[in-house]
């Protein structure tokens, strides 16, 4: 949609409207350079400048600049901010947009993209776009958010081109994120839906989210960059979540980081052909956690560690007051866990206390401890199906204490 020429002051002064001081820069680390403010840097390519906060309902049209607005600074979002189909922003160094008690509206279509980029394309050029505890809802769908991204010197902050503190409530779709000097993006409790995304020549992942969250990631996505790659290839795990609800986690075109615990207090079903790759980290099935990890021989489930190195990572733990029988675990892949010389969570690949485990057509391999270890021989099943093979298990292939039985 255009807008004449004769309307665009118009258009500022309603940017411009109620406007407050302009915060801070939160964040840090910024490897671009440019200009940060001062007259249009963008040599007069972009219709309007905009400094001020949103305080006034207001809309952002697609004019026929090839540039329609420049962000210099941080801008608030207090109000209902409405980005037409087709619309270009871009942002000056360290700018950004922070979604304090309002709303973002930014639905492009699959012909009129909308796209908010760096000034200059460098990467982590600008701050980013962020989500407050009170932020309301934030739809982004066939967006490009590019060049966005920078580390943080704020405590806990993610770190990411887009991100937020458990507010708000997020739709992203047919939307790219490339060229974050950090994360693509950090997507917490806020993520409402999730299809067809693709992230792209970030520095570290490209998407990291937490565990309750990972059902509505799709196989349609594309997490990996293609031949733009993320500087880390997987979907890393938000450390110290929690599975909550019975949830289905799918196969995806990168693997699953671990990098800390997850602990799943529900039914976690893992489709055919998951891959993990873990630094350190382990699932936890919690009392009330089942897990059901019942891959193919063509697409077996994958564990195993950032390097090939026994004790990379430590495992899977069946805690203490998980009775539950309906463990399966069937072509499934382990290698390279059982933990460091002092780990107190986990023994071997996997450590079971009092759960019923039933095993079959899985391989255990390059432990530091165990393979499958048990911590109560009174307590402990593990049922051995068919087809299982172990090899270079520091401690042996199955702890005694397990009781193993043989299963069809």
């Amino acid at each position: 949609m255009g807008v004449p020429k004769k309307a665009l002051p118009l258009l500022l002064a309603v940017l411009a409207a109620c406007s407050q001081p302009q915060g801070g820069n939160p964040g840090g680390g910024n490897p671009g350079t440019g200009n940060p403010g001062g007259g249009n840097p963008g040599g007069g390519q972009c219709a309007a400048i905009v400094r001020e906060n949103v305080t006034v309902p207001t809309r952002a049209v697609n004019g026929p600049s090839a540039c329609d607005y420049l962000v210099d600074g941080m801008v608030y979002i207090r109000s209902t901010l409405t980005i037409e189909p087709g619309t270009v922003i871009r942002f000056t160094k360290d700018s950004s947009l922070w979604i304090e008690s309002g709303e973002l509206i930014a639905i492009g279509t699959l012909n009129a993209r909308i796209t908010l980029e760096g000034l200059s394309p460098i990467q982590g050029f600008w701050n980013g776009i962020t989500l407050s505890s009170q932020a309301g809802r934030v739809d982004l769908q066939y967006v490009d958010l590019k060049d966005a991204g920078q580390t943080s010197t704020v405590p806990y902050a993610p770190q990411a081109a887009l991100s937020g503190f458990g507010g708000g409530q997020l739709t992203l779709k047919h939307s790219t994120i490339s060229n974050s000097y950090v994360h693509g993006a950090v997507l917490d409790e806020s993520l409402v839906e999730f299809a067809n995304n693709r992230f792209y020549g970030n520095r570290w992942n490209g998407l990291v989210i937490d565990a309750d969250k990972v059902p509505l990631l799709d196989s349609t996505s594309d997490y990996a960059g293609g031949d733009k790659p993320n500087g880390d290839p997987g979907v890393r795990l938000s450390g110290g979540t929690y599975v909550s609800t019975a949830a289905t986690w799918k196969k995806l075109n990168a693997p699953y980081f671990l990098g800390s615990y997850v602990k799943v207090e529900d039914t976690l079903t893992l489709q055919p052909g998951v891959h993990f790759v873990a630094d350190g980290g382990w699932l936890s099935i919690e009392p009330g956690g089942t897990f059901v990890a019942v891959g193919t021989a063509a697409e077996p489930i994958v564990f195993t560690g950032v390097t090939q190195t026994p004790g990379a990572w430590d495992g899977i733990y069946f805690s203490v007051g998980n009775r539950s029988q309906n463990h399966r675990l069937e072509y499934v892949q382990m290698s390279y866990g059982g933990g460091g010389p002092r780990e107190l969570i986990t023994n071997g690949l996997i450590t079971n206390y009092s759960a019923g485990l039933y095993i079959a057509h899985s391989s255990f391999r390059h432990s530091s401890r165990w393979a499958i270890s048990c911590t109560d021989e009174n307590r402990a099943l593990v049922r051995l199906g068919p087809g299982n093979t172990f090899s270079n298990n520091a401690f042996g292939d199955v702890d005694p204490d397990c009781n193993p039985t043989n299963a069809p």
